[in-house]
């Protein structure tokens, strides 16, 4: 996957404060980690008010979010790395 800084720049027109764009780093995890924590997507977008960049999760039972992490965009992706290996690497074979 590549990733580019520049494609985070252009706003959402529904939430100013975000970049239209965002990145989903994985779209569930698997059942057997619901115990641990709830089913939800892990998504990477752009604060453009502070200009940083955050890995949030969003909860499907609930609709409800989360930032999980806020850093650069390398930080982000270092985070999000180890997030998806958390979580899928095993089951996906890796």
């Amino acid at each position: 996957m590549i990733i580019c800084g520049y494609e985070f720049e252009r706003t959402d027109p529904r939430n100013p404060c975000y970049s239209l764009a965002e990145v989903d780093i994985y779209g569930w995890i698997p059942e057997e980690f619901w115990s641990e924590i709830r089913d939800h997507r892990l998504s990477l977008r752009k604060n453009l008010k502070t200009g940083g960049f955050e890995l949030y999760r969003y909860y499907y039972t609930d609709g409800s979010g989360e930032v999980i992490f806020t850093g650069s965009l390398e930080e982000c992706l270092r985070r999000a790395e180890g997030e998806w290996k958390r979580f899928h690497f095993g089951w996906a074979g890796g």
